[in-house]
């Protein structure tokens, strides 16, 4: 430091600085500073003006700044007081404008929102006692819906937030009962107040949630929608404008639950008239509503309708996976007691992890053994409670769903009974008498049009029941029993019980129905649609029989919008023996409604009735509609036919290699090459050749189509690609173990993919750009720094690794399939282990021989790219991949972004601003083997071209579903 720069005054950023490290952080006391401070380092500053050669004197050095020590504390001393009784006039009013307008209320209100809806309340396994109970945001699996429309046109599937478009703001989701509709809505309001990061939440521009359960309407103190809404806050206290003020002012979603579950008559028209009632009041907002798909009229006009898509097979993987990963961890945390130790919480989850992983891949072998099974439970609820039998019995699945439920009720009932004679309590009936009850109130539930009910309303139903019970209880005891321990009666609201899922009250119903020989009943409410899961159900528990003049009844009941037919196809899933003259009318029937039926919703579930009814059947008519001109028709089949098997589909081969050729439409091959990939078709002389055009073909669709079948039917290695398969891994780094922006450590699902075995080699590339007519933007540096053709290729900008891969019908890897294809499940730290390996991998320690202490900018001759594949086998990655360390860093598609890692949130938008920064892994030659690391990431911009930069190609089914 000069003496010149020594003798200055202060300026007004450097005495704030030191004014701040040696007095006490107050708001007046940095008002007054603010307020003679300017003035006063403004006078030394100027006394010093003129000369910047040292001074004669040390006036400068010694008397200025006791001036202004002295001056400071006499302006403080004078003008703290008022200052301060000023500064506190000013916080209360500000305190009172904000509080008006709501500020304290939205963070109070978002919070207890999210509390509300965070944890998933899973049949036999949600405990409200529970200190750590099962998290939705660790266990929600993506639905995707369609559109469901009364038009004859397919729209594609979409994601659930990609429904929410601008010009579409009010919504309907249908989906069948335990499709996941009510646990879609919870984990929005997670995304909507920011507990879950989402790109849906900044697309709306932040919105604020409002939510309600529709059932509830015309109960105490919600006579209307609006009285419903503030009701439902989950806040004792709220504004007395609320929510009107924030419905007025636009930017709201409004969730409105369960259409359908508002039963009376007179009051679903209320509901009705309220929903619209209020979109038509406040316009400016998003509205979603559910329903169960055979209570959807077309009650809301204007409203875009949206149907919940079954699972697919690795949906349903990851469902069970992730199913048995919370709940064995829910079991182990709860032991250690509300703020577990960090390193005894890592160990059980570790230890519960394991057996996790175990038990998913039993119950997913035992369900690829039961295709019947399979085949119904593709919905949340029905996976939730195939698991709920598998962790507890370890036996032999049911058939059809009513076994189901019957097991998954005689679990509940007994887990219900195990607590009360563990806990020796007096006074307690019997498992029998437990399911006696329960059974009653879902009947009257049933008869009465309730699906909740109060103290006095249950009285009359339990009392007559007591002289059958030996324990000597009252009512009231009972029912606290009841909705206390047995998980299927809870307190959905102060004083008032329902069942658990309605799926619950269905089956107990059913029960009730059968037990007494209610046949008649059945018969008579056939064509009500709160009746339909109840008489499906029944089918299935009811004596061979009774069952099949249930099925005549509905068949001659049947009547324009075919529902009594397609249940009557649906109980043939049920192990439901019909003698064969029946089954062929069904079955006939089935096929003449087929024929005429052209919108997309009723034709599916139709013709899933029909393969319930009879395989053999359905194979030839999707034959016949494969033939056909027909090209919606013919499309819906191709979607249809996975679910019949790969048994009873590939004989159908011929006829989808025909659809993928030329001269038919293209949507048209791309799903044909689909449904190739999903049979499993050998690999052979008509399929080999259909496939191989397709992968010739200029439109990349039609290439990743091809590609995708091919590598699915075994071959990968003949397009350069590896394996991936579906599952979870570890992704990032523990705290401590690598940078701040590896944290947290978590885990990531991705499904199956192929990802290149090596980097893109120059070859590769330079082929790519006569065939392509591609350009790059610098051939001089180019053309530089590329002179191998079996090095990877570098110096190429994003944009121009994405053109190639797209150009062949792939992208780019995510960052986290690339990160999966490196590391495994496990979470090694390089590809193959914890620890470096001399040998392994082209970084900046080949090159240096082992020695260390170098500059990191000195670089000695000789330093670059080798030969892909030089380092393999013992540098490969657990799938095979090459060089996926040190030679080359990478591109991924992902924009950075915070971890955890959420594909939703924006990160993988190809179309993201140009400025966006994209990640890349992997180091290179010129790094050490710090970066090297698997879960090492840098951020580039994606115009820049680097000596050290290359990427690699991923093959998955492009998302737009054509």
């Amino acid at each position: 430091m000069t003496r010149a720069a020594a003798w200055r005054t202060p300026t007004i950023p450097q005495a704030v600085k030191i004014l701040l490290q040696t007095m006490p952080l107050r708001p007046y006391l940095l008002a007054a500073t603010a307020g003679w401070l300017a003035p006063v380092s403004l006078l030394a500053q100027t006394a010093g003006t003129g000369s910047t050669a040292p001074p004669e004197s040390p006036f400068k050095d010694i008397v200025v700044p006791v001036v202004v020590a002295i001056l400071s504390s006499l302006l403080t001393l004078l003008f703290v007081e008022p200052i301060k009784e000023f500064l506190s006039r000013i916080a209360a009013w500000a305190a009172s404008f904000f509080g008006r307008l709501g500020f304290r209320f939205r963070k109070r209100y978002l919070e207890a929102l999210a509390e509300k809806h965070r944890w998933l309340k899973l049949i036999g396994v949600y405990n409200s006692a529970d200190l750590h109970p099962p998290r939705l945001q660790e266990v929600y699996v993506s639905l995707r819906l369609a559109a469901a429309a009364g038009g004859a046109e397919d729209d594609p599937r979409f994601e659930w937030h990609q429904i929410f478009q601008p010009a579409k703001n009010r919504l309907v989701i249908l989906g069948s009962p335990g499709a996941g509709k009510s646990t879609l809505l919870d984990y929005l309001v997670l995304v909507l107040t920011g507990q879950v990061p989402h790109a849906l939440r900044g697309k709306l521009g932040t919105p604020f949630p409002l939510f309600a359960r529709l059932r509830e309407l015309g109960t105490e103190g919600a006579g209307t929608l609006r009285d419903l809404l503030a009701r439902s806050a989950p806040l004792e206290r709220v504004p007395a404008d609320f929510p009107a003020r924030w419905l007025e002012g636009g930017g709201c979603v409004v969730l409105l639950d369960g259409l359908d579950e508002v039963l009376d008559d007179e009051r679903h028209a209320r509901a009705v008239e309220e929903i619209g009632r209020l979109v038509n009041e406040y316009p400016d907002n998003h509205y979603v509503v559910t329903c169960r798909i055979a209570g959807w009229h077309n009650q809301l006009p204007g409203f875009a309708t949206y149907e919940v898509q079954p699972f697919a097979e690795d949906d349903v993987r990851r469902f069970v996976g992730v199913w048995y990963r919370e709940v064995l961890r829910k079991q182990e945390v709860n032991k250690l007691g509300p703020s577990p130790a960090p390193d005894r919480l890592r160990e059980v989850e570790t230890k519960a992890l394991a057996e996790a992983s175990a038990r998913t891949a039993a119950l997913c072998q035992a369900l690829e053994g039961r295709r019947d099974l399979l085949s119904v439970a593709t919905t949340p609820l029905l996976l939730s409670l195939i698991t709920l039998v598998h962790f507890h019995r370890h036996t032999d699945l049911p058939k059809g769903r009513a076994k189901l439920y019957e097991q998954c009720v005689e679990i509940l009932v007994d887990l219900w009974d195990r607590q009360d004679k563990r806990l020796d309590l007096p006074k307690v009936p019997t498992l029998k008498e437990k399911r006696m009850v329960l059974e009653a109130i879902a009947f009257h539930f049933l008869i009465e049009d309730r699906l909740e009910a109060d103290l006095a309303i249950l009285r009359p139903v339990v009392e007559p029941l007591l002289s059958r019970i030996e324990a000597q209880v009252t009512v009231e005891d009972l029912i606290r029993q009841i909705w206390e321990r047995s998980g299927i009666l809870q307190e959905q609201r102060l004083g008032w019980y329902g069942f658990a899922h309605r799926a619950l009250y269905d089956f107990l119903a059913a029960a009730y129905v059968v037990a007494h020989e209610k046949d008649d009943l059945l018969l008579d409410k056939a064509g009500e649609e709160r009746w339909r899961e109840v008489i499906l159900i029944a089918a299935g528990l009811a004596p061979s029989g009774r069952a099949e003049r249930l099925v005549g009844s509905l068949l001659t009941r049947s009547g324009d919008s075919g529902a009594e037919l397609e249940m009557a196809g649906l109980t043939l899933a049920e192990d439901v023996q019909l003698g064969a003259d029946l089954r062929a009318e069904v079955r006939k029937r089935l096929l003449d409604r087929l024929a005429q039926e052209e919108v997309a919703g009723p034709f599916r579930r139709l013709a899933g009735a029909l393969m319930a009814t009879d395989l053999g059947a359905a194979r030839d008519w999707m034959a016949n509609e494969l033939g056909g001109v027909d090209t919606l028709r013919t499309r819906r089949i191709l979607e249809l036919l996975p679910g019949m098997g790969e048994e009873h589909a590939r004989p159908l081969t011929s006829l989808i290699c025909r659809l993928g050729e030329e001269g038919s439409a293209l949507n048209l091959r791309v799903r044909a090459f689909r449904t190739l990939a999903s049979l499993k078709s050998p690999l052979e002389s008509e399929v080999r050749q259909v496939l191989e055009k397709g992968r010739q073909e200029r439109a990349p669709e039609l290439k990743n189509a091809a590609a995708w079948a091919w590598c699915e039917l075994g071959r990968p290695e003949d397009l350069g690609l590896v394996k991936v398969p579906a599952g979870e891994f570890l992704m990032g780094s523990a705290k401590g173990k690598g940078r701040e922006n590896e944290e947290p450590q978590h885990r990531v699902h991705l499904p199956t993919f192929y990802i290149g075995k090596f980097p893109v080699t120059v070859e590769d590339f330079s082929t790519h750009l006569l065939a392509s007519g591609a350009k790059v933007e610098d051939e001089e540096a180019f053309r530089a720094w590329n002179r191998q053709a079996d090095h990877p290729v570098v110096v190429v900008s994003w944009f121009e690794a994405l053109e190639y891969a797209q150009w062949h019908g792939m992208s780019l890897p995510s960052e986290a399939e690339w990160e999966k294809a490196a590391r495994g499940t496990g979470g090694r730290q390089y590809p193959w282990g914890d620890e470096w390996r001399a040998g392994h991998a082209n970084t900046r320690e080949h090159w240096e021989g082992g020695r260390r202490i170098l500059s990191w900018l000195r670089l000695r001759s000789g330093v670059g790219t080798t030969m892909v594949g030089a380092f393999s086998p013992q540098g490969d990655s657990p799938y095979g991949c090459a060089d996926m360390t040190g030679n080359v860093w990478e591109w991924t598609r992902s924009v950075f972004a915070p971890y955890p890692y959420e594909p939703a949130d924006g990160r993988e938008d190809t179309s993201a601003p140009d400025h966006a920064l994209r990640v890349l892994h992997g180091g290179s030659s010129i790094d050490f083997f710090w970066h090297a690391r698997c879960s090492y990431r840098i951020r580039y911009e994606p115009a820049s071209r680097y000596s050290d930069v290359g990427f690699r190609v991923v093959l998955a089914p492009f998302s737009s579903d054509l």
